[in-house]
């Protein structure tokens, strides 16, 4: 009987067993979803809280990098007033050079450049202002700060302040200074640049968003003063005006992010009306290191976007838990587990996220550094190229009327020779600019690789040995020749600072080779077939592995300051991977170090002969030739008359314009500068056309880029000489105007 009856009661007992499962499961269910809720909600605040720091680390580099240009900009201008005459009455060549200040600075909130002279007036300004020029701000903290404390390559950055007076009256704005001192270090003057903070806001803070009420601000951690509000206000006032009142938690994170690390946190927002009204919100903020200030760059988001976000997830949940217990229990397992994969995949996309705006913000950096060098290296070539222009010319015009058996001739023939190289060299700085126009072309490498041995051994101390083993046999390969100066110029002046002030050795080899199976299979850059072998070989103290994998990095150097640039060999990496060769290095601390560069060899070709020089060719008609630069245009009246041309010259682009005005038809050609104060050469150009639209126009410039080009095509001019010219180069391109 007790056995029939138990019988009888093992449904209920498993049923009972089952419910009790159940529940316990359920249980397990409920206290493991609370558990997933709350890390999921973790993480969540974590990822989105890591998006602002993101965020607010590429602003604040961004804004870094504006103020590095501008630091870099002033450095330009006083190198370039470094000799110039710091006086009201020579305002126009001041204008002139601020002028090529500003293209550098061309895109960025920088709005005027201002000069100074000793005594503290106002000698020149961009834009041109009346009101300010030959006002006197001796008084100014930042003039007192480069005439008492300041040095040569020092910058001093203002905190916010209001403009009072001038064209900028009321604008909000910064000021960056950098003192003018001679070569002993005796002050002279003030260059300084003003930088429009509304513009610098609205780009790079009011513009940063993330969600819907999203928003930014900035401080400066130096002046207690904040800079733009969490209201988005560009207000100037104190920590304790600005974020006491309202935000008490956010005063404190302020106060203690002057340690200038980037960070993360969160903090109340208070209603001043209503106390008991508080909004949370989250922020990720990041140090700005502008010049010798240390700002603080904040991105806020309110919590309740990402409360929305992760309660909406969590609805869908609950959802599926109601159907049934099995449902609910296989539903709630599923849920967790698919909790579990979206919430490792979150970490997983916003990891790879993070990784890729890295990658992208330290290319962006710098392609951003490499333009404003190449930029910096464009203004310097110009200016470089307007120099040389009358050096050369007059230096060969000289040689024509000189005997051959003077002392004179000789002398001249050392002018014309310096010029020369001085041309290459800006040749060299144009090709690392990216901007000049080189052609390559089938060359023997043994000839050129000789030419510049012969440079070199002027320019080395006589404690280097230079050795040579040049066969010039089967050393035809396709280049452009400049790049071959520069590529072996870097090698040997790298070789040359590696052996120091000690006796030492440079040898340099050329030979032909033929790259095997095995060799390419060694060197992934090389391919099977014939190639140039070019080794520079130095006795210097060598270097070590780690040292050895970095040196075509660009910026990578071991000099100490201000003794490289870190350049050298990542132009050399350049050169050779542009003409489809390979570098290739070998190293020992103590043996010295040895480059063998690869170039493709070309086979069962011959080189031809260059054609035999043609005559200058000659005119007769009547020129107005127009340039700024008074050196330049008697060069070119002296030339142009010697070819047989009626020249009139004029120094200012308006008096010419004025001139030609009166008697359009008294000229059968205008020739101009491009870069000239008041008026560039291609304006000029556009008003003479008014006039005659018929009129043949040449544009000459020390500096010629794409840009330039293509403005020469939609202003009609007729061709396009790039200084230093001579006779040959303008009668070339005069008889090609007329007969176009």
């Amino acid at each position: 009987m007790k056995t029939i009856g138990l019988r009888s009661y093992r449904p209920q007992l498993f049923l009972i067993a089952f419910i009790a499962a159940t529940v316990f499961v359920l249980l397990g269910l409920v206290y493991a979803t609370r558990s997933l809720r709350a890390e999921v909600r973790t993480r969540f605040y974590e990822q989105y809280n890591q998006q602002q720091l993101i965020l607010a680390q590429q602003a604040a580099d961004t804004i870094e990098e504006l103020f590095d240009s501008v630091q870099r900009s002033l450095t330009l201008a006083s190198r370039l007033l470094q000799w110039r005459d710091l006086a009201l009455d020579n305002s126009t060549t001041l204008f002139r050079e601020l002028k090529t200040v500003q293209e550098v600075m061309e895109g960025s909130p920088v709005v005027e450049f201002v000069i100074f002279d000793e005594a503290g007036t106002v000698v020149s300004i961009l834009p041109e202002d009346d009101f300010t020029l030959g006002r006197n701000f001796a008084w100014r903290e930042y003039f007192k700060w480069a005439r008492d404390r300041g040095g040569p390559g020092q910058i001093f950055l203002t905190p916010f302040m209001h403009m009072e007076g001038g064209q900028f009256r009321g604008s909000k704005a910064l000021l960056a200074a950098e003192g003018l001192y001679d070569f002993k270090g005796r002050f002279r003057g003030v260059v300084a640049v003003l930088i429009d903070f509304d513009e610098l806001a609205r780009q790079h803070v009011l513009s940063i968003k993330i969600g819907k009420d999203g928003y930014a601000w900035l401080i400066d951690n130096d002046s207690g003063s904040v800079l733009v509000d969490p209201l988005g206000r560009i207000s100037g006032q104190t920590f304790e005006e600005a974020f006491l009142p309202r935000w008490p938690k956010l005063y404190s994170l302020v106060e203690s992010s002057s340690n200038a690390q980037p960070g993360m946190d969160w903090y109340d927002y208070e209603d001043p009306v209503s106390p008991e009204l508080t909004v949370r919100k989250l922020v990720g903020h990041a140090p700005v290191r502008v010049i010798d200030r240390l700002w603080t760059l904040g991105v806020c988001t309110p919590i309740r976007e990402p409360d929305a976000l992760v309660a909406s997830l969590l609805r869908q949940q609950n959802l599926l838990s109601g159907i049934s217990i099995a449902a609910t229990i296989m539903g709630a397992l599923l849920l967790a587990g698919l909790l579990l994969f979206w919430n490792r995949t979150l970490s997983h996309v916003v990891d790879t996220r993070t990784r890729e705006v890295e990658k992208l913000q330290s290319r962006l950096g710098q392609a951003q550094k490499m333009e404003a060098i190449g930029t910096l290296a464009g203004g310097i070539a110009h200016d470089f190229n307007n120099i040389l222009t009358p050096i050369i010319g007059f230096a060969q015009y000289a040689l024509k009327s000189t005997p051959d058996d003077t002392a004179q001739k000789g002398y001249l023939e050392q002018i014309e020779a310096a010029g020369l190289r001085a041309q290459n060299l800006v040749a060299q700085i144009l090709a690392f600019a990216r901007k000049g126009e080189h052609e390559r072309q089938l060359i023997r490498l043994g000839p050129i690789v000789k030419e510049i041995l012969k440079l070199l051994e002027a320019s080395l101390p006589k404690t280097i040995e230079i050795r040579q083993q040049i066969e010039t046999e089967d050393d035809l390969t396709i280049a452009d020749p400049t790049n071959i100066h520069q590529l072996l110029m870097n090698l040997c002046t790298n070789a040359y600072q590696a052996m120091g002030d000690e006796p030492g050795a440079l040898d340099i080899e050329l030979k032909p080779i033929k790259v095997d199976v095995n060799m390419a299979a060694h060197n992934p850059a090389l391919k099977v077939g014939p190639y140039l072998e070019l080794a520079v070989t130095d006795s210097g103290s060598g270097m070590d592995k780690e040292v050895v994998q970095h040196i075509f990095e660009p910026f990578f150097t071991t000099k100490g300051v201000g003794e490289g640039t870190g350049m050298g060999l990542s132009v050399v990496h350049g050169i050779v991977k542009g003409l489809g060769g390979a570098i290739l290095v070998y190293s020992e601390p103590g043996h010295g170090t040895t480059f063998h560069v690869y170039l493709p060899r070309v086979i069962g070709v011959e080189v031809e002969k260059p054609p035999a020089e043609e005559p200058v060719e000659r005119g007769s008609e009547n020129v107005l030739f127009v340039d700024d630069e008074e050196a330049i245009a008697d060069l070119a009246k002296l030339l142009l008359e010697s070819l047989g041309y009626k020249v009139t010259i004029k120094t200012n682009s308006i008096e010419a314009l004025e001139l030609f005005r009166k008697n359009p038809h008294d000229f059968d050609l205008v020739i101009t500068d491009q870069t000239m104060p008041k008026m560039t050469g291609l304006s000029l150009i556009r008003e003479i056309l008014k006039v005659r639209p018929e009129m043949p126009t040449i544009l000459t410039t020390g500096f010629s880029g794409a840009i330039l080009a293509e403005k020469v095509e939609e202003t009609a001019v007729r061709e396009l000489v790039v200084k230093p010219f001579n006779a040959k180069k303008l009668g070339a391109a005069i008889r090609k105007a007329l007969e176009h």
